[in-house]
């Protein structure tokens, strides 16, 4: 990468993504067999307090009768890119 405000960017998402860094595991029932790694999904689950809280598929795989998937949490604001960046001087 040799555009400065993009690596800025970059560095920005990954370093907001590893403060966000809550991964999950579930086993889903076959109606998640059309999701793939990448996909966006909600998941309620009143225990923890989650309401359509956001997460995105990492892995899945066959297991048994139900679909495993690897989560990761999932934050819209990550990616906010950010209008105050300046390019240092040179």
């Amino acid at each position: 990468m040799t555009n400065f405000q993009q690596a800025r960017y970059m560095a920005k998402i990954i370093v907001k993504q590893s403060r966000a860094n809550m991964t999950v595991n579930v086993v889903a029932t076959t109606e998640a067999a059309d999701v793939i790694p990448g996909d966006i999904v909600d998941i309620t689950y009143s225990t923890f307090g989650w309401t359509t809280k956001q997460f995105r598929v990492r892995t899945v795989k066959i297991a048994g009768g139900g679909i495993a998937m690897t989560l990761t949490e999932h934050t819209n604001s990550v990616y906010d890119r950010d209008t105050t960046i300046t390019t240092p001087s040179a």
